[in-house]
């Protein structure tokens, strides 16, 4: 079974209930994110002590800042048991067993557009609506006055 645990304070670490499922290669800290390189399956580990069928591994890269949040960065289809993780320019970089180097293209940086973030109600949201309904409802009923009390 494969883990991944981050340290704690005087004690010996916990683990991220995230990767239970996962195949763990190798992690990465670059800024305050964090990458692990998952190789998909412990089919993996078999194709190294002769597995017949070495094709069709699968890397995919988690991205986290907390620990807590992850998500899938890229996914991509490698020759062999993906074992290396760089990331560098914006850029991953997974290597296997049999030395090959796989790069992806470049992860566009987010443009921060600056802002405000406020609460907002959805009351605060339909209040200009309802009141333009209630406006043309008020219309519609001086309309229908006016021409009953000319007939």
């Amino acid at each position: 079974m494969h883990a991944l645990y981050h340290a704690a304070p005087g004690g010996d670490g916990q683990r991220i209930p995230f990767f239970d499922d996962k195949v763990p290669r190798d992690v990465v800290v670059n800024g305050d994110e964090i990458f692990v390189l998952d190789s998909g399956s412990d089919r993996c580990i078999l194709s190294n002590l002769g597995d017949p069928d070495p094709s069709g591994y699968t890397a995919t890269i988690y991205r986290s800042t907390d620990l807590v949040n992850w998500e899938a960065v890229v996914s991509a289809s490698v020759t062999d048991t993906p074992n290396a993780l760089e990331v560098l320019g914006g850029r991953y970089y997974v290597g296997t067993y049999n030395g090959d180097i796989y790069r992806t293209p470049p992860t566009p940086t987010p443009v921060p557009v600056g802002g405000v973030v406020v609460p907002v109600s959805q009351v605060e949201l339909l209040r200009p609506w309802l009141g333009l309904v209630a406006l043309t409802a008020l219309a519609a009923l001086t309309v229908a006055l006016v021409r009953r009390h000319r007939e």
